[in-house]
C-alpha cells in the first residue's frame, strides 16, 4: 500500500511505501528532511484551478524566466490571480412561484385593501358599519387583518418578511380607521333632523321664532284649545295661563302620542291626561291644571324631544320629537338589553333609564339589579337615585332600590333618597317594598328605624322579626313602646327586648311591670332575666 506525502518545504507530492510511516525521508526536489506523519500525509488530493488558491511553491512552476535562445536567466515571480465565483443561488431564488401561492398573495392583499375600504365607506351614513359600535368594529378589523396576513404568509414564498411588513402596515391603517372614525347613527323614523331653515328638514319658510309674529304662530298652532283651557282656569283673581301649558310638535308619528301623554300626565301630576289635537304632520298637547312653571316644563320635554322655541306669552313650547327615544323594543335592541355579555348592555340600559315609559324604565332597573356594576357605575347610580323622586308606584321604587343595592357606593346619597321615598310611601299608605327596608337596614340602620317603627306599630306580629334584626339600633325605640296603648305592641316589645335588649332597657322594663297584666308581666320578667344572664 502506498501513501501520498507532501514536502512541508516545497509542497511537492510523492508516493512512498506505507512502511515509511513514522520514519524520516528526504525530499527528492529540495532535499529537505521530514517525518512521514499525519501532518505530511495527503489524505485527499486537492483539486483547484490555477489562480484559485494561493499556495506556497506555486511560483516554482512558472516559466516566465526561460528564453527561446536556450539561455537561462533568473525566473521572475508570477502573480497567480484568485478566481472569484458568484454565491451559490438558493432553490427559492430560482424556483418559480406556484399558482396557488400567487392566488393566496393576491387574495391576502385584496382582503386588506377591501377591509380599509370597508372602514372608510362603511362608516358613512347608510354604510355597512352604520350603528356598529367602535368595539365591534375594531374586532371585525382585527379579524380581517389576521385573515389577510395568513394569506400573505402562505403566498409570499421567499419574501415572507417583506410581505408581512407590508400587510402589517395595511392592517394598522385598517384598525386605526376602525377606532378613530365616528359611528354613524341611524335617524329613526319619526325623528326630526334640524336644518338651518329650522323647519324639520324642509327649506320652506323662515325660522318661526325669529320672524313670525305671535299671531301667526297662534294661527299655525291652532290656538283655540289652549285659549279655551286658559279661560276655564281664569277667575277674577287668578290668571288661568299659569295652569295651562301647550306643547306644539310640528312633525310626529301618531304612535308616539300615547307615550308622551302618559309621560306628561305622570310628570306634571295633573288630574286629567293631557289632550292631543292633530295638526298636519304633528300635533298639539294641552296640559291643564299644571302646577309646573313653563321653564320646568321645558326641562321635562327634553326627555323625549328638543326644545326649539318657547313662547311664554301664549304658554306654548315648540318641540322636535326625537323618535329614537320613543321607538318600541325590537329583537335587536332586546338582545342588547338582556345579554350581559353584549358590549352595549350597560349603555343601552342606561339609556332605557331615561325613557319616558315608566314600565321600560322599571324593566331596565330590574335588569341592572342582576348585573355586575362594571361600567357607567356613577351615571347609572345617579339616574337610579333620581328615579326615586318620580311620581310612581311603590313597586317601581322597590325595583329601583333593589338595583341601587347593587350599584350604590358610599357617599352617593342613595340611603337618604331611599329613606325619603320610603317616607312618601308611608304617607300614601302604600305597601312598603321589602327591598327598601333591606337597603336601609344594611346601609343606614338609624334612618331605617323610624320607618320600620311605623310599620311595626301597625302590624306588630308581621314586622317583629324585622325589628329584631336591627339589633341595638332599634333597642331604644322598642323600649319606649312597653307602655303603648296597643297590647299587641307591648307584648311584641317585650319579646324583642328579650332577644336584643341590654342593661340600657332594664329601667324601662322595670317601670312597665306594675301596670302590666299577668301575661305581659311574665313576658317582661323573662326579658329582664335574659338581659341579666347576658
Amino acid at each position: 500500500m502506498t501513501l501520498r506525502i507532501q514536502c512541508p518545504e516545497c509542497s511537492r507530492n510523492f508516493r512512498v511505501s506505507d512502511e515509511l510511516r513514522g520514519r524520516t525521508v528526504e525530499c527528492g526536489a529540495c532535499e529537505h528532511r521530514f517525518t512521514v506523519d499525519e501532518a505530511s500525509i495527503v489524505t485527499r488530493r486537492e483539486k483547484f484551478y490555477p489562480g484559485e488558491h494561493r499556495k506556497p511553491g506555486l511560483e516554482g512552476f512558472s516559466t516566465a524566466g526561460s528564453t527561446g535562445s536556450g539561455k537561462s536567466r533568473p525566473s521572475a515571480a508570477v502573480e497567480f490571480e484568485t478566481a472569484a465565483y458568484a454565491q451559490t443561488p438558493s432553490s427559492l431564488d430560482i424556483t418559480p412561484i406556484s399558482p396557488p401561492q400567487l392566488v393566496a398573495s393576491a387574495a391576502g392583499l385584496i382582503v386588506l385593501l377591501l377591509g380599509i375600504g370597508l372602514c372608510l365607506l362603511g362608516a358613512r351614513d347608510g354604510g355597512l358599519l352604520q350603528d356598529m359600535e367602535v368595539r365591534e368594529r375594531t374586532v371585525l378589523a382585527f379579524f380581517i387583518v389576521i385573515v389577510g396576513l395568513i394569506l400573505l404568509f402562505i403566498g409570499s414564498h421567499h419574501r415572507k418578511k417583506m410581505a408581512l411588513l407590508a400587510g402589517g402596515v395595511l392592517g394598522a391603517i385598517m384598525v386605526a380607521l376602525a377606532v378613530l372614525l365616528p359611528v354613524p347613527r341611524t335617524v329613526q323614523e319619526g325623528e326630526i333632523v334640524e336644518t338651518p331653515g329650522g323647519n324639520g328638514g324642509t327649506d320652506a319658510g323662515p325660522d318661526v321664532g325669529a320672524e313670525k309674529t305671535i299671531t301667526e304662530i297662534m294661527q299655525e298652532v291652532g290656538y283655540g284649545p289652549v285659549k279655551r283651557a286658559i279661560t276655564t282656569h281664569t277667575t277674577a283673581t287668578y290668571d288661568g295661563r299659569q295652569k295651562v301649558a301647550a306643547l306644539w310638535v310640528p312633525a310626529m308619528e301618531e304612535r308616539f302620542k300615547y307615550q308622551i301623554q302618559k309621560y306628561l300626565h305622570r310628570k306634571t301630576g295633573t288630574k286629567e291626561r293631557p289632550s292631543f289635537y292633530r295638526r298636519g304632520d304633528g300635533g298639539l298637547f294641552v296640559v291643564e291644571g299644571v302646577e309646573v312653571p313653563l321653564e320646568e316644563m321645558a326641562l321635562i320635554v327634553e326627555r323625549f324631544g328638543r326644545v326649539e322655541n318657547t313662547y311664554p306669552d301664549i304658554r306654548v313650547i315648540e318641540i322636535a320629537v326625537e323618535g329614537e327615544r320613543l321607538l318600541e323594543v325590537n329583537t335587536e335592541l332586546m338582545s342588547k338589553l338582556t345579554d350581559k355579555e353584549h358590549p352595549a348592555f350597560y349603555v343601552r340600559n342606561l339609556a332605557e333609564l331615561d325613557h319616558i315609559d315608566i314600565e321600560r324604565v322599571q324593566e331596565a332597573a330590574s335588569r341592572l339589579a342582576t348585573a355586575e356594576p362594571l361600567r357607567f357605575r356613577k351615571e347609572i347610580t345617579q339616574r337610579l337615585v333620581d328615579l326615586l323622586a318620580e311620581e310612581a308606584e311603590a313597586d317601581f321604587k322597590g325595583v329601583v332600590t333593589k338595583a341601587l343595592s347593587v350599584w350604590s357606593e358610599e357617599g352617593d346619597g342613595a340611603p337618604l333618597a331611599v329613606a325619603q321615598a320610603a317616607q312618601d310611601i308611608l304617607l300614601k299608605g302604600e305597601q312598603m317594598p321589602r327591598s327598601m327596608l333591606d337597603f336601609l337596614t344594611a346601609r343606614n340602620p338609624a334612618v331605617a328605624v323610624p320607618i320600620i317603627e311605623v310599620l311595626w306599630k301597625a302590624d306588630p306580629s308581621s314586622w317583629e322579626p324585622f325589628v329584631a334584626e336591627l339589633g341595638p339600633d332599634a333597642e331604644e325605640m322598642v323600649a319606649s313602646h312597653l307602655g303603648d296603648e296597643n297590647r299587641a305592641v307591648q307584648q311584641s316589645a317585650a319579646r324583642i327586648l328579650k332577644r336584643i335588649g341590654s342593661s340600657q332597657s332594664l329601667p324601662a322594663l322595670q317601670r312597665a311591670l306594675p301596670a302590666a297584666d299577668d301575661e305581659l308581666k311574665l313576658m317582661i320578667q323573662d326579658a329582664i332575666q335574659s338581659i341579666q344572664e347576658r
